[in-house]
């Protein structure tokens, strides 16, 4: 067991969600890192690995959509969002809308 300090956290209290409104959040945090995270790593993920994070980006894309109508506002970007969502998988895409709708 290592004893010593291998590094130093240091915590400055910014939260990265203070100031930033729910529709920012969902696209940053939950659409855009998500496909990031896919662009940089799927050679490295195995078929279920890969399943799982474009389900969740188009689940969060439908979610920004439905939360772009409920605000009136960002439909052209969500639209776009959703559109980025279709190409990733548009087997899973109908099977989560589907799920989405039918709720």
């Amino acid at each position: 067991m290592i004893r010593e300090k291998l590094w130093h956290k240091s915590i400055n209290d910014d939260n990265i969600y203070d100031g930033r409104d729910q529709y920012e959040v969902l696209k940053l945090m939950y659409i855009e890192d998500t496909r990031e995270m896919l662009r940089r790593y799927s050679e490295k993920l195995t078929k279920e690995e890969i399943g799982v994070l474009q389900d969740r980006c188009i689940d969060h894309s439908f979610q920004l959509m439905k939360l772009s109508f409920m605000i009136r506002a960002n439909y052209t970007g969500s639209l776009g969002k959703l559109w980025q969502a279709f190409w990733l998988n548009p087997a899973m895409f109908f099977k989560v809308g589907g799920k989405k709708l039918t709720k």
